[in-house]
Formats: C-alpha cells, structure tokens, sequence
C-alpha cells in the first residue's frame, strides 16, 4: 500500500467535510494532526526501513490492516451482535499514525493483492465515514439533541446512526464523536405531523407520538448496545 494513498484519502476526506471525522477522537485520515504524525511516522520507519519485515502472506497483512485501523472491522461485528463499543479506538486510535506509516512501508514491495487486502481493512474507517456523509440529509420540523456517552469511534457511529435512523418519526440524523472525552452526540431531525408514520390522521395522536420520539431514540441505541443515552435538548427548526 502506497503511502500515497494515505495523502488521496486524507485530501478526499477533507474535501468533503465529512461529519464524524471532524473529531480528534474519530482518528481518520484527515481528522486534526493525524496526517502530520503520519507523515513523521513515516519519515521516521524510512531511516529504519531495510529492518521492516516484507509481508508474503495474507496473515500478517490482515493483522496490519486491523491494527491501522484500529479493528474496526471487529467492533462492526460487536455492532452487528448489538454488543457495543468494546473501546478499540481509545487505545488504537492514538497509534494510528504509526501503524498507517507501517503498513505504508511493509507493503511498498508486496503483491498489488495483498496490498489491496491490507488498504482495504485500514481504510474502514474512513469508508464507514464517507457512507454516513451519504445518508445525511436535513428536511425535518424539529431538531433533537441526545447525549450518548458509549460510542467510542466510526464503526460506533455507524451502529448508532443506523439504529436512530430506523425510528419512526426521525427524518435525518447527524451522529458526532465529541473531542474531549469518549462519546458523542445524536442531532436528529424529525418528521413534520403530517407524515408522520403511515397513518393519515393528524392532530394530537401525531403530536403526542412525536413527543415519544426521543424516547424512542435512546431505547434504540441502548438496544444496539449503546446505553446512557440522555435527551439534551429540543428546538423547532
């Protein structure tokens, strides 16, 4: 994998602006400082690169490719068994640079298979971001505001926005990691009464049910494994 590729995802990312990756905590290829460690990494490996072991086989490329994406790929299966955040990202994702920078050099000299193998699984991350920019989209009467403590990186993100999208009464969502500390937060958009649900009736039974919709939100997150949740605020748009 060519450290050149690293430099085109970073520079797409940015070019975008993609949501969740704006966050240090996200650790993407284009979150802050990211890109600058990686290039030191890697500058810092090419005094030493002669020593680096060459990978032949897909084990060891694979074994990169979750380390230099700080087993996404992993926390995507937890996701998929509604387990949660196991918390990969804490510990990995300040490493990421280096790793990146690795898996550069390892597979400079290595088969374009085992190459595409290794990029495919480092750049999770940011593939799961790109596709969460997809989704997003504003077209709701009001907004809400939910605290959710226990997402800890893009695959949890992933997880989340599925889960709240899938509420009845929810139009968009915007999920976000915070910068300071693990967690994040949910922006949702909801539904204007008269489309609410498949039901033609409007009125207070409309109303009444987007009031729930909140509510809603979090027991969907807690069920795909992201308790705590707590409503911060609400506002019309």
């Amino acid at each position: 994998m060519s450290f050149v590729v690293v430099a085109v995802v970073a520079a797409l990312g940015e070019a975008l602006s993609v949501g969740p990756s704006s966050s240090r905590r996200a650790h993407l290829v284009w979150s802050p400082g990211v890109a600058p460690k990686t290039v030191a990494a890697y500058t810092g490996l090419a005094l030493v690169r002669h020593a680096l072991p060459q990978v032949s086989t897909p084990a060891p490329a694979v074994a990169l490719g979750f380390l230099s994406s700080s087993c996404c790929l992993l926390q995507l299966a937890l996701n998929a068994a509604s387990i949660g955040c196991a918390g990969f990202n804490v510990v990995l994702g300040p490493l990421r640079p280096f790793f990146l920078a690795l898996t550069a050099h390892v597979h400079r000299r290595t088969s374009p298979g085992l190459a595409l193998l290794a990029a495919a699984i480092t750049f999770t991350p940011e593939a799961l971001a790109l596709l969460e920019r997809t989704r997003r989209r504003r077209m709701g009467s009001a907004s809400i505001v939910i605290d959710l403590p226990t997402m800890g990186c893009v695959a949890c993100v992933d997880a989340v926005a599925r889960a709240v999208r899938a509420v009845d009464g929810v139009a968009s969502a915007s999920i976000e990691l915070f910068d300071d500390r693990k967690g994040g937060r949910a922006i949702i958009d909801t539904v204007h009464p008269s489309d609410f649900g498949s039901s033609s009736a409007l009125g207070d039974q409309g109303k009444r049910t987007l009031r729930d919709v909140p509510a809603a939100v979090i027991a969907a997150c807690e069920a795909a494994g992201f308790p705590g949740g707590r409503l911060l605020s609400t506002y019309s748009s």
